[in-house]
Protein backbone atom coordinates (compact mmCIF):
# COMPACT_ATOMS: atom_id res chain seq x y z
CA UNK A 1 0.00 0.00 0.00
CA UNK A 2 1.33 3.39 -1.00
CA UNK A 3 -0.08 6.37 0.87
CA UNK A 4 0.34 8.81 -2.04
CA UNK A 5 1.13 6.87 -5.24
CA UNK A 6 1.41 10.05 -7.33
CA UNK A 7 4.56 10.97 -5.34
CA UNK A 8 6.44 7.87 -6.54
CA UNK A 9 8.32 7.39 -9.78
CA UNK A 10 6.14 5.95 -12.54
CA UNK A 11 8.53 3.00 -12.84
CA UNK A 12 7.65 1.96 -9.28
CA UNK A 13 3.94 2.17 -10.08
CA UNK A 14 4.46 0.10 -13.25
CA UNK A 15 6.51 -2.46 -11.31
CA UNK A 16 3.76 -2.71 -8.70
CA UNK A 17 1.13 -3.29 -11.42
CA UNK A 18 3.28 -5.85 -13.25
CA UNK A 19 3.97 -7.66 -9.98
CA UNK A 20 0.29 -7.86 -9.22
CA UNK A 21 -0.60 -8.90 -12.78
CA UNK A 22 2.01 -11.67 -12.94
CA UNK A 23 1.33 -12.65 -9.34
CA UNK A 24 -2.36 -13.16 -10.02
CA UNK A 25 -1.89 -15.13 -13.23
CA UNK A 26 0.97 -17.13 -11.70
CA UNK A 27 -1.20 -18.14 -8.76
CA UNK A 28 -3.88 -19.26 -11.19
CA UNK A 29 -1.36 -21.15 -13.32
CA UNK A 30 0.44 -22.82 -10.43
CA UNK A 31 -2.61 -23.65 -8.36
CA UNK A 32 -4.95 -24.36 -11.21
CA UNK A 33 -2.75 -26.00 -13.81
CA UNK A 34 0.33 -27.49 -12.20
CA UNK A 35 -0.86 -28.57 -8.73
CA UNK A 36 -3.71 -30.79 -9.94
CA UNK A 37 -1.11 -33.12 -11.41
CA UNK A 38 0.74 -33.39 -8.10
CA UNK A 39 -2.08 -34.99 -6.15
CA UNK A 40 -5.35 -36.62 -7.20
CA UNK A 41 -7.34 -34.77 -4.52
CA UNK A 42 -6.11 -31.41 -5.76
CA UNK A 43 -7.06 -32.36 -9.32
CA UNK A 44 -10.60 -33.23 -8.18
CA UNK A 45 -10.94 -29.85 -6.46
CA UNK A 46 -9.52 -28.10 -9.54
CA UNK A 47 -12.01 -29.77 -11.88
CA UNK A 48 -14.91 -28.90 -9.55
CA UNK A 49 -13.76 -25.27 -9.27
CA UNK A 50 -12.38 -24.56 -12.73
CA UNK A 51 -13.53 -27.29 -15.06
CA UNK A 52 -11.27 -29.30 -17.34
CA UNK A 53 -8.02 -27.98 -18.77
CA UNK A 54 -8.37 -25.61 -21.70
CA UNK A 55 -6.04 -27.78 -23.78
CA UNK A 56 -4.52 -31.27 -23.44
CA UNK A 57 -1.09 -30.13 -22.21
CA UNK A 58 -0.04 -27.98 -19.26
CA UNK A 59 2.20 -25.79 -21.42
CA UNK A 60 -0.51 -25.04 -23.97
CA UNK A 61 -3.01 -24.35 -21.18
CA UNK A 62 -0.57 -21.91 -19.58
CA UNK A 63 -0.08 -20.17 -22.93
CA UNK A 64 -3.84 -19.85 -23.38
CA UNK A 65 -4.28 -18.46 -19.87
CA UNK A 66 -1.57 -15.84 -20.43
CA UNK A 67 -3.10 -15.00 -23.81
CA UNK A 68 -6.56 -14.52 -22.29
CA UNK A 69 -5.09 -12.35 -19.56
CA UNK A 70 -3.10 -10.26 -22.06
CA UNK A 71 -6.13 -9.78 -24.33
CA UNK A 72 -8.30 -8.68 -21.43
CA UNK A 73 -5.60 -6.32 -20.20
CA UNK A 74 -5.26 -4.76 -23.66
CA UNK A 75 -9.04 -4.39 -24.04
CA UNK A 76 -9.20 -2.82 -20.59
CA UNK A 77 -6.39 -0.44 -21.48
CA UNK A 78 -8.20 0.68 -24.63
CA UNK A 79 -11.44 1.16 -22.70
CA UNK A 80 -9.70 3.25 -20.04
CA UNK A 81 -7.89 5.30 -22.69
CA UNK A 82 -11.25 6.13 -24.24
CA UNK A 83 -12.52 7.10 -20.77
CA UNK A 84 -9.91 9.81 -20.37
CA UNK A 85 -6.85 8.18 -18.80
CA UNK A 86 -3.30 8.52 -20.12
CA UNK A 87 -1.62 5.51 -21.74
CA UNK A 88 0.42 4.65 -18.66
CA UNK A 89 -2.45 5.18 -16.21
CA UNK A 90 -4.76 3.05 -18.35
CA UNK A 91 -2.19 0.26 -18.58
CA UNK A 92 -1.57 0.23 -14.82
CA UNK A 93 -5.28 0.39 -13.96
CA UNK A 94 -6.14 -2.30 -16.48
CA UNK A 95 -3.47 -4.65 -15.14
CA UNK A 96 -4.56 -4.22 -11.54
CA UNK A 97 -8.30 -4.32 -12.31
CA UNK A 98 -7.93 -7.56 -14.29
CA UNK A 99 -6.02 -9.00 -11.35
CA UNK A 100 -8.87 -7.69 -9.15
CA UNK A 101 -6.43 -5.85 -6.89
CA UNK A 102 -7.41 -2.30 -7.76
CA UNK A 103 -4.07 -0.58 -7.15
CA UNK A 104 -4.03 2.92 -8.59
CA UNK A 105 -1.61 5.61 -9.66
CA UNK A 106 -3.56 8.19 -7.64
CA UNK A 107 -4.55 8.52 -3.99
CA UNK A 108 -8.19 8.97 -5.01
CA UNK A 109 -8.03 5.90 -7.26
CA UNK A 110 -10.52 6.26 -10.15
CA UNK A 111 -12.16 9.11 -8.25
CA UNK A 112 -9.37 11.27 -9.65
CA UNK A 113 -10.83 10.84 -13.16
CA UNK A 114 -14.45 10.53 -12.07
CA UNK A 115 -14.77 13.97 -10.45
CA UNK A 116 -18.53 13.44 -10.19
CA UNK A 117 -19.14 13.63 -13.93
CA UNK A 118 -17.17 10.93 -15.76
CA UNK A 119 -19.47 7.93 -15.37
CA UNK A 120 -17.70 6.27 -18.28
CA UNK A 121 -14.68 5.65 -16.04
CA UNK A 122 -16.86 3.93 -13.43
CA UNK A 123 -18.61 1.79 -16.03
CA UNK A 124 -15.34 0.89 -17.78
CA UNK A 125 -13.54 -0.04 -14.57
CA UNK A 126 -16.49 -2.16 -13.46
CA UNK A 127 -16.44 -4.10 -16.74
CA UNK A 128 -12.71 -4.75 -16.41
CA UNK A 129 -13.09 -6.04 -12.85
CA UNK A 130 -16.03 -8.27 -13.87
CA UNK A 131 -13.96 -9.71 -16.71
CA UNK A 132 -11.10 -10.34 -14.27
CA UNK A 133 -13.43 -12.18 -11.91
CA UNK A 134 -14.66 -14.65 -14.54
CA UNK A 135 -13.61 -18.27 -14.60
CA UNK A 136 -10.93 -18.91 -17.26
CA UNK A 137 -12.97 -21.59 -18.99
CA UNK A 138 -15.88 -19.17 -19.24
CA UNK A 139 -13.51 -16.44 -20.43
CA UNK A 140 -12.10 -18.79 -23.05
CA UNK A 141 -15.61 -19.61 -24.27
CA UNK A 142 -16.51 -15.93 -24.40
CA UNK A 143 -13.38 -14.98 -26.36
CA UNK A 144 -13.95 -17.82 -28.83
CA UNK A 145 -17.55 -16.81 -29.51
CA UNK A 146 -19.05 -19.76 -27.67
CA UNK A 147 -21.77 -17.62 -26.14
CA UNK A 148 -24.12 -20.53 -25.42
CA UNK A 149 -21.48 -22.32 -23.33
CA UNK A 150 -20.65 -19.05 -21.60
CA UNK A 151 -24.29 -18.35 -20.73
CA UNK A 152 -24.99 -21.97 -19.71
CA UNK A 153 -22.11 -22.01 -17.21
CA UNK A 154 -23.51 -22.29 -13.67
CA UNK A 155 -20.69 -20.11 -12.38
CA UNK A 156 -21.45 -17.36 -14.91
CA UNK A 157 -25.17 -17.50 -14.17
CA UNK A 158 -24.57 -17.38 -10.43
CA UNK A 159 -22.05 -14.58 -10.76
CA UNK A 160 -24.39 -12.37 -12.78
CA UNK A 161 -27.38 -13.24 -10.59
CA UNK A 162 -25.43 -12.12 -7.52
CA UNK A 163 -24.41 -8.95 -9.32
CA UNK A 164 -28.02 -8.14 -10.16
CA UNK A 165 -29.12 -8.75 -6.56
CA UNK A 166 -26.32 -6.58 -5.14
CA UNK A 167 -26.92 -3.79 -7.68
CA UNK A 168 -30.63 -3.83 -6.77
CA UNK A 169 -29.75 -3.63 -3.07
CA UNK A 170 -27.36 -0.73 -3.67
CA UNK A 171 -29.96 1.15 -5.71
CA UNK A 172 -32.59 0.51 -3.03
CA UNK A 173 -30.23 1.65 -0.27
CA UNK A 174 -29.30 4.77 -2.26
CA UNK A 175 -32.95 5.61 -2.88
CA UNK A 176 -33.83 5.19 0.80
CA UNK A 177 -30.87 7.19 2.10
CA UNK A 178 -31.31 9.98 -0.46
CA UNK A 179 -35.04 10.29 0.31
CA UNK A 180 -34.34 10.19 4.04
CA UNK A 181 -31.77 12.98 3.81
CA UNK A 182 -34.24 15.14 1.82
CA UNK A 183 -36.97 14.60 4.42
CA UNK A 184 -34.65 15.48 7.33
CA UNK A 185 -33.24 18.58 5.62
Amino acid sequence: MLEAPEKYFRTILVMRAVTQWFGEISIVVVSGVLLPFVHRGIRTIYIIERGPLLTPTIASTMKRLYTIYAIYTFIGMLMLLSSGMSVLDSLIHSMTAIATGGMSTRSQNIGFWFAGINYTILFTTSIIMIIGALNFIDSYNLLNGRFREFIKSPETRGFFLLMIVFIALIVLYSAITNNYSKVVA
